[in-house]
């Protein structure tokens, strides 16, 4: 993606980063910064939901839905919130899933003794 949009003459970057330390967020923040100098938007899409039934209670999978749903957007909106105050300007977009808004729909057709 990045290729293709410096392709059509628009410039672009990535960096690899895990949202669940917020270190890594602030780390993403900055080199936006320091290449284009300002945050104009934040899209916060990471998400994960690992298919279990409570009753097996695979807390590891409950952790790492809290680390990434909710603290990796809680990270990504605090790293770009300052620079976006001072400037008064900037958008940030939360992206969720079709799960956020029909809850059940995988586990209808399963029954508990599975």
């Amino acid at each position: 993606m990045q290729q293709d949009i410096q392709n059509t003459g628009g410039e672009a970057i990535y960096k690899v980063t895990d949202v669940t330390p917020h270190e890594q967020m602030e780390e993403l923040a900055e080199v936006a910064l320091n290449e284009f100098e300002k945050i104009d938007v934040l899209v916060n899409n990471a998400g994960v939901m690992p298919h279990s039934f409570l009753y097996k209670k695979k807390i590891d999978d409950w952790n790492k839905i809290i680390d990434v749903n909710i603290k990796g957007v809680l990270y990504g909106i605090a790293a770009v919130l300052p620079t976006m105050r001072e400037r008064k300007s900037g958008h940030i977009i939360n992206l969720s899933s079709v799960a956020g808004h029909f809850v059940g729909f995988w586990c209808k057709n399963h029954s508990l003794e599975a």
